[in-house]
C-alpha cells in the first residue's frame, strides 16, 4: 500500500537541527577567535592591566584598564585587524588620577601586603622584585593610577628595606611624604634603623615616624671579659640606660676597653634592672675572666677570680646585693689565685702545723708526706688548699725546706712567691749558720733563703760518763743512716748531728772516738777504710756545728752482727 507524501512533516526536524549544528559551530568560532585576541593584546605590553575579550559573534569586546590611550588604541587596532574579526569593541576603563598618590606597605611576618595606587610605568614589578630580594612575600591589592611622584620608586624601595627590619610594620607613601609606624625586629639595630629612617631619598620626606623597641623574651644581656676587653651584648630597655650602663662597665673594667654591641629592645623585667646590671659588672670586675649575664630576672655568672679572690665570697656578695626580684640563676666561679703565693709550716710543741696552698692534689700529699717523715712521732695537722698561680717548683721549694724546721725546736716556716723565711728558735748556737747554709743549698733555682733564729742554751757540762749515757739514749731512738756502701749520711740524720752535737759542746773536757761499723764480706782493709770514712762525714759534720775537731777522732771497723751498719760514739 502506497503511503501519501507528506514530506512537510519532516520540516521541523530538519530546522532544529540544522540550528543546532550552527549554534554550535558559530560557539567554537567565538572562542577560536577570542583566543587568537587574548594572544593579540599580550603581545602589547604596558597597554592594558586585566585585559579581558568575549566574542560577540565576529565581534570581540576588549575590557581591562587601559594604562593609556595610545596603547589601548593599539591593542584594539590589532585586534580589529584579525582574521575573521569584524570588529573590536571598546569597553576598557582609561587609568584615572590620583589625588594624593597613596601607596601602604604592610608587614605581617614574612609577607608584605600592598595596597592603594601603582604607577603604570613598570614599578609595580620593580618594586615586588625588592621586596622578593629582602625574602619578603608579596601579596598585591594595588591598582593603577596616575599622579605618582618622581621620586616614588626610590621612595618605595626605602620603604621597603625599612620595613626588612620590622615586625609588624607599616609604611605609607603620600606622594613624596612617607610615614613609618611599627616594632623593629629583634634582630635590628633600632637606633640605626631610627636613623635611617629619618633619611629619606633626595626629593622626599618623612611625615612621620613611630618605630618601638622589639618586643624580647627572654630578655638577656651579658657582659663577657677576656683579656684586656669587657664586650657588652643583648638588650637594653633605652639609650639613656646604655649611657649609664657603658659608664658603670668603664669604671669597674680595672683597666679593660669596654666594646658595647647592645641594642634597645622592650620586655626588661620588673624592677631595677640596671641595677642587677651594675652589681653584675660589680662582680666581672673580679674575674681574670669570664662572663656575667641576666636573662629576664636571673643572673648567671662564670669564670676565673682575679688574685685572692675567693669565690664563696663573691657568691654571697652577689646574693646579698642584687636588687629586689632578682637572683642569682647560676654560679660557677673558681678562686683567684692568692697572691703572693703562700704557705706556712708551724713546729709547736713537737707538732706541725700546715696552711696556705700548694699547685695541685699531687703537691699536697708529696708535702704531707715530708712532713710526717720529717715530724717523727709528732702530730701533723694541715688546711693545705689547692690554687692556681703557684710559682715554678712551689712544692719542691717546701719539700726542701721542711728539713731545716725540723732542726728547730720551735719554729715557722714560710714560702712567699719565691722567698723562704725561716724563723724561730735553733737547738743551740753553733747550729743556725749550718741551717742557713743548708737552707740556701737545698732550694731550687730561683728562690731565695732568709733566716731569722734565735737559740736555746746549752745546759750545764756533763761529765763523761753522762755523756755516754745521753749519747747511747739518743742513738738507740734515733741512729744514723747511710744507704748501701755509700758515706753520706742521708737527710734524717740532720736532727741526730744536732742532738749529738749539744751532747759533744757540754762535754766540753771529753774527747771521742767516732767508730763507724760495717759489716759485709770483701777485703777488711777496705771495708774498714768505708767504714772510717762514714765516721770522718759524721765528724765534718758535727765540726760545722761548732764542736772541735781536736777532740774527735774517727775510727773504722768491720763488723759482723747487729752493729754492722751503725756509727758508735765513745767518750774517752
Amino acid at each position: 500500500m502506497q503511503q501519501p507524501r507528506k514530506w512537510w512533516v519532516g520540516l521541523p526536524i530538519l530546522a532544529g537541527i540544522i540550528y543546532f549544528a550552527a549554534d554550535s559551530l558559530t560557539r567554537e568560532i567565538e572562542i577560536h577567535i577570542a583566543r587568537r585576541a587574548a594572544l593579540e593584546l599580550a603581545h602589547v605590553q604596558g597597554a592594558l592591566d586585566g585585559a579581558n575579550v568575549v566574542a560577540e559573534g565576529r565581534d570581540i569586546a576588549v575590557s581591562g584598564v587601559a594604562l593609556s590611550e595610545d596603547g589601548r588604541d593599539q591593542a584594539l587596532l590589532g585586534v580589529g585587524k584579525l582574521d575573521g574579526v569584524r570588529a573590536a569593541l571598546d569597553r576598557t576603563k582609561l587609568v584615572g588620577l590620583a589625588q594624593p598618590f597613596v601607596l601602604t606597605l604592610q608587614r605581617n611576618g614574612s609577607r608584605v601586603t600592598l595596597e592603594g595606587n601603582m604607577p603604570v610605568n613598570g614599578e609595580r614589578d620593580r618594586l615586588r622584585a625588592e621586596l622578593a630580594s629582602l625574602r619578603l612575600e608579596v601579596l598585591d591589592h594595588t591598582s593603577y593610577a596616575n599622579g605618582a611622584p618622581s621620586v616614588f620608586l626610590d621612595l618605595a624601595r626605602f620603604a621597603s628595606q625599612r620595613l626588612a627590619e620590622m615586625d609588624p610594620g607599616v609604611a605609607t607613601l603620600t606622594d613624596d611624604a612617607i610615614s613609618l609606624q611599627g616594632d623593629a625586629r629583634p634582630d635590628a639595630d633600632l637606633e640605626k634603623l631610627v636613623a635611617s629612617a629619618k633619611s629619606p631619598p633626595t626629593g622626599a620626606r618623612v611625615d612621620r615616624l613611630d618605630i618601638k623597641p622589639p618586643r624580647v623574651s627572654p630578655y638577656i644581656w651579658s657582659a663577657s671579659r677576656k683579656g684586656e676587653m669587657i664586650a657588652l651584648e643583648g638588650f637594653i630597655p633605652t639609650g639613656e640606660a646604655r649611657a649609664r650602663i657603658l659608664s658603670s662597665a668603664a669604671g669597674k673594667a680595672a683597666g679593660a676597653a669596654v666594646s658595647d654591641a647592645t641594642r634597645i629592645g622592650s620586655g626588661a623585667p620588673q624592677g631595677d634592672f640596671i641595677g642587677a646590671i651594675d652589681v653584675a659588672l660589680d662582680k666581672l670586675g673580679k674575674l681574670a675572666s669570664g662572663k656575667v649575664a641576666l636573662s629576664d630576672a636571673g643572673l648567671t655568672i662564670e669564670g676565673e677570680g682575679r688574685q685572692n679572690v675567693v669565690a664563696a665570697t663573691l657568691e654571697a656578695d652577689i646574693k646579698a646585693h642584687l636588687p629586689e626580684g632578682f637572683a642569682l640563676a647560676k654560679f660557677s666561679v673558681s678562686d683567684g689565685p692568692p697572691s703572693p703565693f703562700s704557705f706556712s709550716a708551724s713546729l709547736r710543741n713537737g707538732a706541725l702545723t700546715l696552711s696556705g696552698y700548694a699547685p695541685d692534689s699531687g703537691a699536697i700529699e708529696d708535702i704531707r708526706a715530708a712532713a710526717r717523715s720529717r715530724i717523727g712521732g709528732g702530730a701533723v695537722t694541715d688546711t693545705l688548699a689547692q690554687a692556681a698561680g703557684a710559682p715554678r717548683n712551689f712544692a719542691q721549694a717546701i719539700t726542701a725546706s721542711l728539713p731545716t724546721l725540723a732542726r728547730l725546736a720551735s719554729g715557722e716556716l714560710v714560702v712567699s712567691d719565691t722567698s723562704v723565711t725561716l724563723s724561730g728558735q735553733a737547738p743551740f748556737e753553733g747550729a743556725i749558720a749550718d741551717i742557713r747554709k743548708r737552707l740556701a743549698a737545698a732550694l731550687p733555682q730561683g728562690y731565695a733563703s732568709n733566716v731569722e733564729l734565735g737559740a736555746r742554751t746549752l745546759g750545764t757540762q756533763l761529765q763523761s760518763g753522762e755523756s755516754q749515757i745521753a749519747i747511747n739514749a739518743l742513738l738507740a731512738k734515733s741512729p744514723f743512716s747511710f744507704a748501701g756502701q755509700e758515706t753520706s749520711l742521708s737527710d734524717p740524720g740532720a736532727a741526730t748531728l744536732d742532738g749529738l752535737a749539744q751532747i759533744l759542746l757540754r762535754s766540753a773536757d771529753v774527747n771521742f772516738d767516732i767508730v763507724g761499723h760495717l759489716g759485709g764480706t770483701g777485703i777488711e782493709e777496705v771495708i774498714r777504710e768505708v767504714a772510717k770514712r762514714r765516721a770522718q762525714a759524721v765528724i765534718d759534720r758535727l765540726v760545722d756545728l761548732g764542736v772541735d775537731a781536736g777532740r774527735l777522732t774517727a775510727v773504722g771497723v768491720a763488723t759482723e752482727g747487729p752493729n754492722g751498719h751503725a756509727i758508735e760514739i765513745v767518750a774517752k
